[in-house]
């Protein structure tokens, strides 16, 4: 997982609170063709994924892609650079079967926008001044206002942005709209996950905020292992993906993921089935379809598989797939409808 090895979100635990079983080799049922799914693949240069034909067809213009975003229902926001990670990247969109990537603009970090009809943008404009805008599907520009360069933004929905991971705030004034002494995690609709605790009190604990009722929902580190990637949010605004990962599994050299599933609407956490899992981290990640599939793509001993869970199912069908090996800068991916 990408996060996870960029030490983004990375949070030691007290082990084992739901006492999950023991890892082994992903399984469930063969999914079949019929899942419609096209992935946008992070990669040197990324490509796109039939999952059903398991045909590739790379997307040459766009060069060493660091993160790709589903923005909207049927469209993915790919952020590229040249070889190395440089001040500003460029952004390009792709949406529709047949549409080719466009480029839309540039900037440091790119987040989706409340909405889904564009994103957020922060731009180094010159050594120690940069800008916050936003930038919509079709290339157009908006709301540009200095903030500091130190600010790192992360997406919250309808509330508006996570800077500096403890505050989220309305992009269009700079007003701030929910504070946390802990890390904000994710945030579903108007329901804020938060991580409490210290790296000198290893007692993790979650806490889900509603902030129109003020409602909040404690629970303690359900998995096993010990590393908190970065959590995935359902489209729909219901759904957070906790993925869970190590490296080094008790010291064996093995790395293992472990993914649970919030419901922000119950307060109800789901093992995902066949987790946890032994897969290679650095090539493994998770995305939500807009109609609240979750999709696992990965590796397991350079073997590469597809997964696809939808809440309430008993199992993860699972399918292997062919595709040249991704020397990229990102295992991110994003459907594409």
């Amino acid at each position: 997982m990408a996060g996870l090895l960029r030490g983004s979100v990375l949070m030691a635990a007290a082990f084992g609170a739901f006492a999950a079983g023991e890892p082994a080799e992903l399984h469930g049922p063969p999914l079949g063709n019929h899942t419609g799914l096209r992935l946008v693949v992070a990669d040197r240069p990324p490509f796109v994924l039939d999952v059903d034909s398991g045909s590739v067809t790379r997307l040459n213009a766009v060069g060493n892609t660091f993160s790709v975003l589903g923005v909207a229902s049927g469209a993915v926001v790919m952020v590229a650079g040249a070889g190395t990670r440089v001040t500003n990247l460029r952004v390009w969109v792709m949406s529709g079967k047949r549409a080719s990537p466009r480029p839309i603009g540039a900037g440091r970090d790119v987040v989706p926008a409340a909405g889904g009809a564009g994103v957020w943008v922060t731009r180094v404009v010159r050594p120690r001044r940069c800008v916050l805008l936003r930038i919509a599907l079709d290339g157009r520009q908006s709301a540009s206002r200095a903030i500091p360069c130190k600010w790192v933004i992360a997406p919250a929905a309808d509330l508006g942005l996570v800077v500096r991971r403890t505050r989220i705030i309305d992009p269009r004034t700079g007003r701030k709209v929910f504070g946390s002494r802990q890390g904000v995690l994710a945030v579903a609709g108007a329901r804020v996950l938060v991580g409490m605790g210290t790296l000198h009190w290893p007692d993790y604990r979650f806490s889900l905020t509603d902030t129109v009722t003020g409602a909040r929902h404690r629970f303690g580190w359900p998995s096993i292992l010990k590393y908190l990637d970065i959590p995935q949010v359902d489209p729909q605004g219901r759904y957070i993906a906790l993925p869970f990962a190590d490296p080094a599994y008790r010291l064996s050299g093995s790395q293992v993921l472990d993914v649970w599933v919030l419901d922000t609407f119950t307060g109800k956490l789901t093992h995902l089935p066949s987790s946890p899992a032994y897969v290679s981290l650095k090539r493994t990640s998770i995305a939500w379809t807009h109609d609240s599939r979750l999709v696992l793509l990965g590796e397991v001993d350079e073997r590469a598989f597809v997964g696809v869970w939808r809440p309430g199912q008993t199992r993860l069908a699972l399918k292997t797939i062919h595709f040249p090996r991704r020397n990229g800068a990102s295992d991110a991916f994003a459907p594409l409808g």
